[in-house]
């Protein structure tokens, strides 16, 4: 039988700041905010929106979906001018910077009306890792079409009981800990942010509301080593890791201190899910892919198609509505599939020419974060008259001290070829608004 979200239930939907509310709770607040939008604005307009996480913020992604406008969620955190570039750019009917009270609105709809799922409904911006944010267009059938490929694939057998606090502003914190929620009846605890007060209550919060599953970042996994002592973790069952690179050390770290796997993921905001491991196992693939997901290789560049890729990128207001749907998607990572698990080698705008041989950093990357003195590691390409491209190191070490036991390790496990030609310590690297490393400034470092 297909996923819908069953806005009959009475089952917990999401829990926020003490409060719950159900599915069909869920379903008369989409219906009332609803009522209230159509008296400002009309289908395919756009409704901007910088808000904290919170039970309203989801209540208005799904009054957008079903009443076709489209929403852009913004970085609450962004400042003032890049918001009134935003405001130009898309010029959008509604701006919300504070959520509206749904209990002074009177409603007599009593069902969701038919909507057109192929029309586009959301618009994302990704910043990449290099380059300048680019608006991703979605509708609402290539998200729940991933959402449901999610969950098929990797059938929960019992109710999810997740802890969302990624930003709501960018896509994982609406699919990956949204949409999937709702679409499998489980019950989000909702919190506004990842911050040093939820850090420091993390495993309070999850054992008082005996959560069973989570979305992490790497960034999350490492802040989580660093504040936590090792502890017996009665509840965590599922934690499903993505958005970038994992490093393998604060991985096995994690794994031993909480006694709860990681399970890797792959996916862009383009294309969205594409793999997921179903069970820990000791590879670095990104997991079988989903259900309803094919690949081909060009190159080795991995090209999607799938039933959940974008509608296109925004340009203007009068291109965006004229976008068709597309089948398939280009990546520009490079990677390949070995007994039916997918491997992400590297990006392809990554890949360093050294004497004409393509080398992947993230190949050198990951056996180097096997250092068990090594936080994090960016391998990029320096110019060189002779080999094209040398190999250069950017190391941020656990400890100064330690510097020597790097090198050391790099020497004995790194052959000579493909070992760093120039290594650089330092304490810590530029990354974009989402935590995402920003290679093209770290190459400034060898200049």
């Amino acid at each position: 039988m297909e996923k819908k979200i069953n806005f009959d239930s009475l089952e917990i939907a999401v829990n926020y700041q003490g409060k719950n509310y159900t599915y069909r709770r869920m379903k008369r607040d989409i219906l009332k905010l609803s009522f209230y939008l159509k008296k400002k604005i009309k289908k395919q307009e756009i409704i901007c929106v910088a808000l904290e996480n919170s039970y309203f913020y989801i209540v208005l992604y799904l009054a957008c979906f079903y009443n076709n406008y489209i929403i852009v969620p913004i970085n609450k955190n962004s400042t003032p001018l890049d918001k009134k570039k935003i405001e130009r750019l898309l010029k959008p009917r509604i701006f919300l910077k504070k959520e509206i009270n749904l209990d002074k609105i009177n409603c007599q709809t009593k069902e969701i009306n038919n909507f057109n799922k192929q029309a586009p409904n959301s618009i994302f911006f990704s910043s990449g890792t290099t380059e300048k944010p680019k608006g991703i267009i979605h509708n609402y059938n290539s998200l729940s079409n991933a959402a449901k490929n999610f969950l098929n694939t990797i059938n929960p057998k019992k109710k999810i009981k997740f802890f969302s606090f990624l930003p709501m502003s960018y896509m994982a914190g609406f699919l990956n800990s949204t949409l999937n929620i709702l679409y499998a009846g489980g019950t989000i605890f909702c919190y506004k942010e990842f911050n040093f007060d939820l850090l420091k209550n993390f495993f309070k919060i999850v054992n008082e509301h005996k959560i069973n599953t989570l979305w992490l970042t790497p960034t999350n996994i490492a802040l989580i080593n660093s504040v936590h002592r090792k502890q017996k973790n009665k509840y965590l069952k599922n934690i499903y890791v993505g958005m970038a690179a994992l490093n393998y050390a604060e991985k096995q770290k994690f794994e031993k201190k909480f006694g709860v796997k990681c399970l890797e993921s792959y996916g862009t905001s383009e294309a969205l899910f594409v793999s997921c491991k179903k069970k820990a196992s000791k590879d670095n693939s990104s997991g079988q892919l989903l259900k309803n997901i094919n690949l081909k290789f060009f190159r080795k560049e991995i090209i999607v198609n799938s039933n959940s890729i974008m509608i296109g990128y925004f340009q203007n207001k009068k291109n965006l509505l004229n976008k068709k749907n597309l089948q398939t998607f280009k990546t520009g990572d490079i990677g390949y599939i070995k007994n039916k698990k997918l491997f992400i080698t590297d990006r392809k705008k990554n890949i360093i020419i050294k004497g004409g041989e393509n080398i992947f950093p993230n190949e050198i990357e990951q056996k180097i974060r096997k250092c068990s003195y090594v936080k994090d590691i960016a391998i990029v390409p320096k110019k060189d008259k002779i080999l094209g491209e040398q190999i250069c190191a950017a190391i941020i070490p656990y400890n100064e001290k330690k510097i020597q036991k790097i090198e050391d390790f790099i020497t004995k496990n790194i052959s000579s070829y493909y070992r760093p030609g120039i290594t650089k310590f330092i304490k810590k690297f530029p990354i974009n608004s989402s935590g995402k490393v920003i290679k093209k400034e770290i190459i400034k470092y060898f200049r």
